[in-house]
């Protein structure tokens, strides 16, 4: 039975250890870029004689509301009611009402093809809500109850465990919310310990969750004038609760929870040759026994646990020594742990060979030769292996040249900050330009990184790099060519019908112009959209589909395409326009 159980036990940890790199391969698989969970926040139900609400939010970065509160639509269930933030009404009681909201991906993101492949909620995750896609995109839909009546209270609390202080979160629906102050009451909340028959009281040193205790946890839940509740049921994380009606405007909602045991840990024990020994196991303070931490497979006969006496000696090996190559070791006499007597005795160990460690080998710099690796006896300090000398380094050529930055300062003035490779032993490096047939030094540095100045906007240069150290012969050069960027062009915007034209001057040798434009001045990542006119030659660009009446600020920028990469020159002075 026993051996049984152990090896139940260690089937249970080869099938958890499977089960984790299970889940991590799983969760490597995921693609991180595709959005399959949606929460909107921040919109109230429907209140009788109040606007609806388009303030919503979405719960994550990686996809936002169509323009913000323009993508929110209001209707009845039968659509003979219609609301979009440009055209709306009051909340009718007693009618049923939906919302739908219209959201798209971030850049980067991409929605599943299928809109039954996206989970959506409302309020946090409270209220689970469908998603449909139409011409205009995907869209979260929620169902409400009846105008002004409250058929459901729906709470969340984190469930007691062993320990753990109880949770005074407060309750806010929209329609309905709790409230209490009054000690042991906070934010509505009271929690009652059913087997010491008191009342938990928040911030004192008895405010925390027994094993083996009964809880009760009630809340004061108050309607929103002019809501009030009708033929209501009340659910604390998804289960039904008793709910108790006082008046059409207070409902006092209750819910109890058990806690269970807190068992701790007792090691293993072994048998000796004349006592018992047990396996490792849970005990609780209440008396009962459990296989594991959680006491959720309990032991029901405690004998299973007992190891029996052994009957025989338990030896172990005392006055064990290791031979040396200086003196003799011994393998140690056989004593049992439990009566003490010597079972059998040891042996001697002849002498050992010598224990070799290893001398590091000294590396060579450009100032002091080094050694090469040796070896002696850590015991006797016999030497055997001889180290002898390197001969001293030489400088090498500089490599691993690279623009930094490319930086416009100011009218054609542009700058190149070059960088490198360390080269071991430098005291300095030289950086040299190229200007015609002759190579001019422009500067001299300790760093690994040196910004040249007053270039010519997008022209190629031509820069060499070499280490140098005193009284040493430099090393071989490194060299690179760069580019600068284009200049900075000037922006001109002209508004049109739901469309503004953006026109800027044109700039000699380069392959395009981006123009951005947003609803933001500061130009935030969600309200920023890119336009790339790919022909140098072009000098204007129509942006449509824009809002009616809506301030938009646009900058424009050049760049020039060399191999596989763009160099931009600096965005044009930011101008506004508002959208006819």
């Amino acid at each position: 039975m026993k051996k049984n159980k152990l090896l139940k036990l260690t089937g249970i940890v080869l099938c958890l250890i499977m089960l984790c790199g299970v889940l991590v391969m799983t969760a490597s698989a995921e693609d991180d870029n595709v959005i399959t969970t949606v929460h909107i926040y921040g919109i109230d139900g429907p209140v009788p004689g109040k606007a609806p609400d388009f303030s919503g939010t979405t719960g994550s970065s990686a996809y936002c509301i169509i323009q913000d509160e323009h993508g929110v639509y209001w209707s009845s269930n039968d659509n003979s009611v219609k609301w979009n933030c440009d055209s709306y009404g009051t909340f009718v009681k007693g009618t049923y009402y939906k919302v739908k909201v219209y959201i798209e991906p971030e850049a980067g993101y991409e929605f599943p093809t299928n809109a039954a492949d996206i989970t959506a909620y409302f309020g946090g995750g409270k209220e689970k809500a469908w998603v449909y896609k139409d011409s205009n995109g995907y869209y979260v839909q929620q169902s409400f109850d009846k105008c002004g009546e409250i058929l459901t209270v729906a709470i969340s609390t984190a469930v007691p465990e062993v320990g753990a202080k109880p949770e005074f979160k407060s309750v806010w629906e929209g329609r309905y919310y709790s409230y209490g102050s009054i000690s042991p009451e906070k934010e509505g909340v009271k929690w009652y310990d059913e087997t010491e028959k008191k009342y938990l009281v928040s911030g004192t040193t008895e405010c925390y969750f027994k094993a083996h205790h009964t809880y009760t946890v009630s809340y004061s839940i108050y309607a929103v004038d002019p809501c009030e509740f009708g033929n209501a049921s009340a659910f604390i994380n998804g289960k039904r609760a008793q709910l108790d009606q006082f008046n059409p405007i207070v409902v006092d909602v209750k819910y109890t929870f058990e806690t269970g045991c807190d068992p701790e840990f007792v090691e293993g024990q072994f048998p000796t040759c004349g006592g018992t020994g047990h396996v490792g196991y849970y005990a609780c303070s209440c008396g009962n026994w459990y296989w594991d931490a959680s006491a959720t497979e309990p032991i029901t006969d405690k004998e299973e646990v007992v190891i029996p006496p052994t009957g025989a000696h338990s030896p172990s090996v005392v006055g064990a020594k290791a031979s040396t190559c200086t003196v003799k070791g011994y393998t140690g006499d056989k004593v049992c742990l439990v009566c003490k007597t010597t079972i059998e005795k040891g042996k001697e160990i002849a002498l050992k060979a010598h224990t070799t460690v290893k001398d590091a080998a000294v590396p060579a710099t450009y100032k002091s030769k080094g050694k090469t690796e040796g070896a002696h006896c850590s015991v006797c300090k016999a030497v055997i292996s001889k180290q002898t000398e390197t001969p001293k380094l030489t400088l090498g050529k500089t490599k691993g040249l690279k623009v930094k930055s490319v930086k416009l300062a100011s009218g054609t003035k542009t700058t190149l900050t070059l960088a490198w490779n360390k080269v071991d032993g430098a005291e300095k490096y030289e950086v040299y330009q190229q200007n015609g047939k002759k190579w001019t030094k422009v500067g001299a540095t300790s760093k690994t990184t040196l910004t040249v100045k007053k270039l010519k906007a997008n022209k190629s240069y031509k820069f060499r790099v070499r280490a140098v150290l005193s009284g040493e012969k430099p090393g071989a050069y490194g060299t690179l060519t760069a580019k600068t960027v284009p200049l900075k062009t000037t922006l001109t915007l002209k508004a049109g019908k739901k469309q503004l034209t953006a026109s800027w001057k044109e700039i000699a040798n380069i392959t395009g112009y981006e123009v951005a434009y947003s609803t933001s001045k500061k130009f935030t990542k969600k309200t920023t959209k890119t336009v790339t006119v790919k022909k140098a030659k072009t000098k204007k660009a129509t942006i449509k589909k824009l809002s009616k009446g809506k301030k938009y600020y646009v900058k424009v920028r050049a760049y020039k395409t060399v191999g596989k990469t763009k160099i931009y020159s600096a965005w044009s002075s930011v101008k506004n326009v508002k959208v006819k």
